[in-house]
């Protein structure tokens, strides 16, 4: 039972993924929870792997999380953050759910629209309480 050399170790690192692309590379990255993924280009196994691995999780760590938990009162990111945590964007499927955010997060930031007072009042009381206005009627055939 001794040590057989010529076999690697392989280690789980914490934070590490790999993606294939659409010309199935595999690229490896450091993601932490909330974060954005930070690319490594070293090859694993490498001393410049660990090296750039470690470096990706101290840039991670001191990144800005992915969404703001504060917005300003009154904008459009306000309301899309607010409708994020709705119990009716939950209720999306997870492909819907990431198609929606990514177009109005990218309008939200692009115009940093504000809403008006009488329109903002009227959003932010349908999101806190989520009830149906108008029962449905049923189709006759």
């Amino acid at each position: 039972m001794g040590l057989k050399l010529g076999k690697q170790m392989r280690v789980r690192l914490k934070y590490f993924s790999e993606d294939v692309d659409r010309h199935d590379n595999v690229r490896c990255y450091v993601r932490l929870p909330g974060k954005r993924k930070v690319r490594i280009h070293a090859l694993p196994g490498t001393p410049e792997f660990l090296e750039e691995y470690q470096a990706a999780i101290a840039a991670a760590a001191i990144a800005p999380m992915r969404q703001a938990n504060e917005s300003k009162k009154g904008s459009l990111r306000y309301l899309c953050i607010r409708y994020y945590a709705s119990a009716a964007y939950r209720a999306l499927d997870g492909s819907t759910q990431n198609w929606q955010r990514r177009a109005l997060d990218e309008i939200a930031l692009s115009t940093g629209l504000s809403l008006s007072p009488r329109c903002r009042r009227a959003t932010c009381a349908e999101f806190a309480t989520p009830k149906l206005k108008h029962r449905p009627q049923p189709i006759s055939v």
